[in-house]
């Protein structure tokens, strides 16, 4: 099957479309054919990543903070009836202000249009946000704004999916540290992670409770 992609090119070439008449047409006949593209990027060829919907730009620059950071930590989780070793790159304290912007926008745009929550999963926004989560232990103001991010990102039983053990040590970390356990706003949003995860999920409840 074509991909979306080329079928707005071949509109703009052969039948000489508008950017956005081209990309409406190839939209139509692929859901015509019963095709989901909620979780397409519709971007036009050679289109300014700009553009992107809020959403797309607000996970992508989640990842390009975290790659920004020079301070990299290794940390021994407790998981199951081990450990779990998770390498991550921590943020100082000018940095954790910005993902904590970025992942209070991701959550506003996810929660006015679910389209959003399938979206911003597939450009890698649960990963991102556990990774946020990591970066910003330190920083229980930002902490807890990309926890309730995430929340509403696992909402979607597809993003439930990308959690994975390593989401599921990391949550239950954050509870568990003495640190946080003053932080009323930091415990909230772990509880809310953990309820958003476990919602018809049988496999994500036998992990966070063995």
């Amino acid at each position: 099957m074509r991909a979306l992609r080329q079928v707005v090119q071949e509109n703009m070439d052969e039948f000489d479309l508008e950017v956005e008449e081209a990309i409406a047409d190839a939209v139509s006949q692929f859901e015509s054919q019963g095709i989901n593209l909620s979780n397409i990027l519709k971007r036009p060829p050679g289109g300014d990543p700009d553009d992107d919907p809020v959403v797309v730009r607000e996970v992508r620059n989640l990842i390009e903070l975290l790659d920004e950071a020079e301070e990299e930590k290794t940390m021994e989780i407790p998981w199951a009836d081990g450990k779990m070793r998770a390498t991550f790159r921590r943020c100082d304290a000018e940095t954790a202000p910005k993902l904590s912007l970025s992942a209070a926008a991701i959550r506003s745009e996810c929660q006015s249009d679910k389209a959003n929550v399938v979206l911003a999963g597939h450009q890698g926004a649960v990963d991102a946000l556990i990774s946020s989560a990591l970066a910003v232990m330190q920083s229980p103001s930002a902490l807890a704004v990309i926890l309730e991010a995430l929340a509403v990102v696992l909402m979607n039983a597809e993003n439930r999916e990308r959690l994975g053990p390593r989401g599921v040590a990391v949550l239950t970390l954050i509870l568990s540290l003495p640190q946080h356990a003053e932080q009323a706003a930091v415990l909230r949003g772990a509880l809310h992670c953990c309820r958003a995860a476990m919602l018809v999920h049988e496999a994500l409840r036998q992990q966070f409770a063995p």
